[in-house]
């Protein structure tokens, strides 16, 4: 996870436009609305999306990266949309000591680029405070796995009972998927086609950012029993 990834780079260049990422994102908003003020840590932030609308909402956040040119994209984000409260750090989870504990930790689509996924999440808790909250990412089902995971050095995807394993000394809050109506696009273009994922921008077809935006809709409203994506809610003993 160290060297720059181009296809990752590019797709975290549009994030922006990512309807998507947007939804998950929402989530987890949701999920933190009667929280004031927390200390966050985001964990391999990408683009920094999810660390604006954080800041926005009253949070700081301190977002950690290993890979420069990833934390470039993001310092040119936040310039470009003035926001405060975040502060960048170049490091992996492994080498990284904090000189402060925080009240939430969250990892967006990460454990899954890493071998030892359970050492890192043990990693991950140590940077929590006493009844803290870790908030966890992952893409799901293993039988999705495909041209889409290879191209971004995924080494595996989840399920409920893989992902609940590597976290332990936590109260699982919630876990649930997402992205259930998008399990035929995965199919199609990662186990099929062996292609890269059709590219969202800003020009996209109106009538097919509506559909998008209904279906993300009521994905975020309803948990379907299988995904594209686990989105995990924990606290620490």
């Amino acid at each position: 996870m160290d060297e720059l990834n181009q296809y990752l780079y590019q797709d975290l260049k549009i994030r922006k436009y990512d309807s998507y990422a947007r939804a998950k994102y929402q989530i987890i908003l949701d999920f933190l609305k009667t929280k004031k003020n927390l200390k966050i840590l985001n964990a391999g932030f990408g683009s920094g999306e999810l660390s604006f609308l954080l800041s926005r909402e009253g949070h700081s956040t301190t977002n950690l990266e290993p890979v420069q040119s990833y934390i470039e994209l993001a310092k040119q984000n936040a310039n470009r949309l003035n926001i405060q409260n975040c502060t960048f750090v170049q490091s992996s989870i492994e080498n990284y000591n904090p000189s402060n504990l925080y009240d939430c930790v969250i990892t967006t689509d990460v454990i899954e680029h890493i071998k030892d996924d359970n050492a890192t999440v043990k990693k991950l808790l140590t940077f929590l405070k006493k009844d803290g909250l870790l908030i966890t990412i992952v893409p799901a089902l293993p039988i999705l796995f495909g041209y889409h995971d290879l191209a971004l050095n995924h080494y595996r995807r989840y399920t409920k009972s893989t992902l609940k394993n590597i976290v332990p000394s936590t109260k699982i809050l919630k876990l649930r998927y997402f992205g259930f109506f998008l399990i035929p696009i995965t199919i199609l273009y990662s186990k099929i086609l062996k292609k890269y994922y059709p590219v969202q921008t800003v020009n996209q077809n109106v009538v097919l950012k509506i559909l998008t935006f209904l279906i993300l809709e009521i994905e975020k409203k309803i948990s379907f029993p299988v995904g594209t994506s686990l989105i995990m809610f924990a606290k620490k003993y």
